[in-house]
């Protein structure tokens, strides 16, 4: 933390308190401080936006806001940076709400030195770090549960029921058409649904991207797909293909993100996919995912919607190549190419 440049905003509108901790700031040899001061929340937040802050020194009382309600407000813009009362007010019940708010320290006027303030400053986002590393390993936590209950529970059942008709299907054949299609319902529910509840467990665990091998996950996601389309889907996918985490990622989001669209959109009565490792001849350690359908297609304003936009941005971020052709009801084909370094 010393050696450190940290950017602090005073939010202070008595110009010569202000002044005076600036001094401190500036003349403190604990660390770099960079401090910019405004008189009013409205300078702040117009501030916060342009710039990054590692912490903020609040006074209570301002032109345009009081009280609580300033630190409410100045939380809402800025809630990953920690924030700093300079209050007059020397009540240990105040301090305690102040607490409660979430405020990370306070300080009084009148009784601050350069140590007590520099001391505070380090303190308070160190505590902030620690705070929010508390809460993303209490939801990590809570979605590990939650997938183990989901796992042992739900998808124990909706693999017996999905057992159950294709038993029956195969034990009924084709003695009662009604009957049949029935059970032939149930049973691609019943597997559409744990498909489902797979992907959902994989959103829930992400780590599981990465532990489980790049076809197991598309075949996943093409369960999934069936069970929402009466589409014909049909996968030639290289086994046990294990990408670098982030390739990895990227590949099944963009996969993702086409099955998503295709589902929405496309009205596809053909949907293919394949993923493909190197050029068969062994020079060539290259990964391919094509994906096809026969649907609507799109025209070249609809190529610059989100969804395509976001898959081109994963693209880029792994340096693979991205290719999206269609034609207004001629189907859409994508292709996501990536290179070993």
């Amino acid at each position: 933390m010393r050696h450190r440049t940290i950017s602090v905003l005073l939010i202070e509108d008595e110009s010569e308190y202000a002044e005076l901790l600036i001094d401190m700031l500036n003349t403190s040899s604990d660390a770099q401080f960079i401090p910019k001061h405004v008189t009013n929340l409205t300078a702040a937040f117009q501030q916060i936006a342009a710039n990054p802050y590692d912490i903020v020194l609040l006074d209570l009382h301002l032109p345009d806001s009081d009280g609580e309600d300033s630190f409410t407000r100045i939380s809402q813009k800025a809630p990953q940076v920690p924030i700093i009362i300079i209050t007059s007010r020397d009540d240990r019940d105040f301090a305690e709400s102040a607490v409660r708010m979430g405020v990370q320290d306070y300080l009084l006027k009148g009784k601050v030195n350069r140590g007590h303030l520099t001391r505070a400053i380090f303190y308070a986002i160190e505590r902030k770090r620690a705070f929010e590393q508390a809460q993303h390993l209490a939801a990590f936590e809570e979605r590990q549960r939650l997938a183990r209950d989901l796992h042992d529970s739900v998808s124990q059942t909706l693999f017996s029921a999905t057992m159950i008709a294709e038993t029956m299907l195969h034990l009924y054949g084709s003695q009662s058409e009604p009957l049949r299609q029935g059970l032939d319902d149930l049973y691609r529910l019943t597997k559409g649904a744990r498909s489902e509840l797979q992907t959902l467990l994989l959103e829930l665990r992400p780590i599981a991207l990465t532990e489980s091998s790049l076809d197991r996950l598309l075949t996943t996601l093409t369960n999934t797909l069936q069970s929402r389309t009466k589409a014909t889907v049909t996968s030639s996918l290289t086994r046990d293909c294990t990408l670098p985490p982030p390739v990895q990622i990227v590949f099944y989001r963009v996969a993702q993100e086409a099955f998503n669209n295709i589902t929405k959109y496309a009205q596809a009565t053909n949907i293919t996919l394949v993923l493909q490792r190197g050029n068969g001849t062994g020079n060539d350690d290259s990964v391919m995912l094509r994906i096809t359908d026969n649907g609507q297609g799109f025209t070249d304003q609809q190529t610059r919607g989100m969804g395509l936009q976001i898959m081109r941005e994963r693209a880029n971020s792994i340096n693979a190549e991205l290719t999206i052709e269609g034609q207004k009801d001629q189907g859409t084909t994508i292709v996501l190419k990536w290179h070993p370094e």
